[in-house]
Order: C-alpha cells, then sequence, then structure tokens
C-alpha cells in the first residue's frame, strides 16, 4: 500500500491536513483529514 499526505495552509489561523492511501487494484481512499486552528 501506498499513502500520501496534503497539508495546506488556509490562512494565518487555519492549516488543513489530508492523508489518502492507495491500495494494489490502484483505487484511492481518503484515509485521515483534520483542520488545525490556532487558538484566539
Amino acid at each position: 500500500m501506498v499513502w500520501r499526505s496534503v497539508t495546506r495552509i488556509v490562512n494565518d489561523k487555519t492549516m488543513e491536513y489530508e492523508m489518502y492511501s492507495t491500495a494494489k487494484d490502484g483505487k484511492t481512499v481518503k484515509e485521515m483529514e483534520t483542520t488545525v486552528a490556532r487558538k484566539q
């Protein structure tokens, strides 16, 4: 299984993180998604 991660900086206070896996049959599945925001 192969996996990849994507990190996006939305603005100065928000960041998004996603993790995908690709199985041997070629299908890609989003395994995790999280959004992090700074405390105000």
